[in-house]
């Protein structure tokens, strides 16, 4: 078992493990990756999110918390949803700001405007990294968000239907930041902006969304 620098794991100091395998004609090396926030949202119907339990994997033992009205995303017994169009941000605390993330998001309703996005970094409600699947214009935006307005650092075309699961998987290791839709289209740019900022979450930009397996992984 070699070890490489990265990010903290208790018990561990700042490094990570990493496996070597031999399969008769070459080794290779890949990180063991660590879920460390799984949250599937299972929960009883229509409870408010500040009152739900992130299961089955909290091993920061953080919870959500947003600045929004208590009652403005709950869950629907296996995912989140928001109530109303307001750009809600809940965010959950990892423990630590290396990290690699996803969720399932899906539009209801065709036609539907708005935006998901999976916050990276983040620091208050006007301040993060922001990345984004605009499901009204069928673009991804890796967007940096300072004093509540937003520069595009980097954009490309997608298509995103109404009634379809897509998965959004975001990077942050070091000054790298990387995103990207169902493993394809990735968006990337280099800033040490929110550096040592160690919340994730979800920003709903509108309506009728869900979103479920919400993951953080070191």
């Amino acid at each position: 078992m070699a070890f490489v620098r990265g990010a903290k794991i208790k018990g561990m100091g700042s490094y990570r493990p990493i496996a070597t395998f031999d399969q008769g004609w070459a080794k290779r090396e890949r990180d063991i990756s660590v879920i460390i926030i799984h949250d599937d949202f299972n929960d009883t119907p229509g409870t408010f999110l500040d009152a739900h339990a992130i299961t089955p994997i909290n091993i920061p033992a953080t919870i959500w918390t947003y600045t929004d009205p208590s009652d403005s995303v709950r869950t629907d017994g296996s995912r989140m949803f928001n109530v109303g169009a307001s750009p809600y941000q809940p965010t959950v605390d990892a423990g630590v700001d290396d990290i690699i993330g996803s969720f399932v998001f899906q539009k209801n309703t065709a036609g539907e405007t708005g935006t998901i996005s999976y916050l990276v970094r983040y620091q208050d409600d006007n301040n993060s990294w922001v990345m984004r699947a605009s499901v009204s214009g069928d673009k991804l935006f890796l967007l940096e968000q300072v004093a509540g307005g937003f520069v595009n650092r980097s954009s490309t075309s997608v298509t995103i239907s109404a009634q379809t699961d897509y998965t959004l998987n975001v990077s942050a290791r070091g000054t790298t930041l990387a995103m990207d839709l169902n493993g394809l289209n990735q968006l990337s740019y280099i800033s040490s902006l929110y550096q040592g900022n160690t919340k994730f979450g979800v920003m709903f930009g509108g309506a009728d969304y869900e979103v479920g397996d919400f993951k953080v992984i070191v």
